[in-house]
């Protein structure tokens, strides 16, 4: 455990412009690796190697130092990550990290040492049927340390109702997985971590999209603010927040 965490805001596939080998099935379009949503997914049939590839364009690239990949059926298959500046990946591309072979269908979750900007960047998946994947996601991440007081909670939030029977015992009907919850409390300098804090919420659109969290226990997932932060002004230097996030399925 640590005494940070860690926010994704940005994926450059949102406001890049992107190419997906092959043709989607009816109904998984390729936008759906980059909606945010990991219970929707990107499909199409038959057999071929794959390349997502995002251009950021000419100007204004983002810096970069985390790829998730959700949902998909990559188990077995080697997986490379790179960038280039040409876009052409034709011996000037370098590799984010060495290519892998991927175990299991589970999450996928690199994180760089340093951030890397760079115009153009693809993930790439060796030959297979019918490949398949919910959420590509390819940003920066900003991190925060925490306040020992008051101290972060961790909790879920359940979707079960009760009721009592005639009798007096209760019964439970379920009516889905529960999902979890962390409150995060941080205090921020003004001119440096709150600037940043503020450049990366500017991502979310209002605050209607969710983000990627690294909690104070390593672990990766999507969520969303429930409710949206607010500060709280100490003095000229400082300010207080809350982070409130709810684990989207």
């Amino acid at each position: 455990m640590s005494g940070e965490v860690t926010i994704f805001t940005n994926n450059i596939l949102e406001a890049g412009s992107v190419t997906v080998t092959g043709s989607p099935d009816s109904g998984f379009p390729e936008e759906r690796l980059w909606d945010r949503n990991i219970s929707l997914f990107w499909l199409t049939s038959g057999t071929q190697a794959t390349v997502i590839q995002v251009d950021q364009g000419a100007t204004g690239n983002v810096a970069v130092d985390f790829l998730s990949i959700e949902s998909h059926n990559f188990d077995g298959e080697t997986i490379a990550w790179q960038y280039s500046p040409t876009g052409a990946f034709a011996g000037e591309e370098t590799d984010a990290v060495a290519p892998w072979v991927q175990s299991g269908n589970g999450q996928i979750i690199v994180e760089l040492g340093a951030p890397v900007t760079a115009r153009y960047w693809r993930v790439t998946i060796t030959s297979m049927s019918g490949p398949t994947a919910s959420e590509v996601f390819m940003g920066l991440g900003n991190t925060f340390n925490l306040m020992f007081s008051p101290s972060a909670k961790i909790g879920h939030e359940v979707n079960v109702s009760w009721r009592a029977t005639v009798g007096g015992p209760e019964r439970s009907t379920r009516f889905g997985v529960k999902r979890k919850t962390r409150s995060y409390g941080l205090f921020l300098d003004n001119d440096t971590d709150l600037a940043t804090l503020r450049t990366a919420l500017d991502y979310l659109d209002d605050f209607s999209k969710p983000l990627y969290l690294k909690d104070h226990e390593g672990n990766y997932w999507l969520c969303r603010f429930a409710p949206h932060p607010s500060e709280s002004w100490d003095n000229p230097d400082a300010s207080r927040l809350v982070l409130n996030l709810l684990e989207m399925l």
